[in-house]
């Protein structure tokens, strides 16, 4: 069959950048053939005629929409589309029904993997479960028992401290009889000059 300039041009442009869009737009074009109308000569061309880097990358393309690709002959680099069956018939797919969505895929689906793994949707973030406190608790627990396994005395001396309370911080107060009262700012200043004013006064007397 005869393979349209606009085809053969557009295989002739894979060169330099935007290869990966051109690349899948020459895998559309033949797929659309290949089924339609068991046209095998466009994904033939292409195969034909683009250099090894890009063939081999195109083949597999080929194969994962449905096409028949025969594995390259020993010391040829040549891969063909399309087998005859016993009865004479040609067929360039596998089988018609998968038409549609060997149409869908080619439409999207890159033909470089390169290019493949930079339209891969970003991981989904791991959904945190319980309270802060909770998930602390639980990873700490998580690290003494792998420390536990190499380091038993290190992992211990962690557990005791893990276990200890923590120490309260307290900034602008005054504790009596064990009784912590927080000051504001102003009051702490307000307490500072009558505490300097007493110890003035008490140097005077003495």
């Amino acid at each position: 069959m005869t393979i349209s300039k606009k085809f053969t041009d557009l295989v002739q442009k894979v060169v330099g950048s935007n290869v990966g869009e051109l690349l899948r737009q020459i895998g559309e074009q033949a797929t659309k053939h290949a089924y339609s109308g068991n046209d095998a000569s466009y994904a033939q061309y292409a195969l034909d005629t683009l250099p090894d880097a890009w063939r081999n990358p195109l083949a597999t393309w080929f194969r994962a929409r449905g096409l028949i690709v025969a594995q390259k002959a020993v010391g040829s680099s040549r891969f063909v589309i399309g087998e005859t069956d016993d009865a004479g018939v040609f067929k360039a797919v596998k089988t018609a029904r998968r038409r549609d969505k060997a149409f869908e895929e080619a439409a999207t689906l890159p033909v470089l993997q390169t290019e493949a793994q930079s339209v891969r949707a970003a991981p989904k973030a791991k959904e945190l479960t319980g309270s802060v406190q909770t998930r602390a608790e639980n990873a700490a627990a998580k690290a003494i028992r792998a420390l536990k396994k190499v380091d038993p005395e290190a992992a211990a001396i962690l557990n005791d401290k893990l276990a200890q309370p923590a120490a309260v911080e307290v900034h602008n107060a005054i504790v009596v009889d064990d009784t912590i009262t927080t000051l504001t700012a102003v009051e702490a200043e307000a307490l500072s000059a009558y505490l300097l004013q007493l110890r003035m006064e008490a140097r005077k007397a003495a």
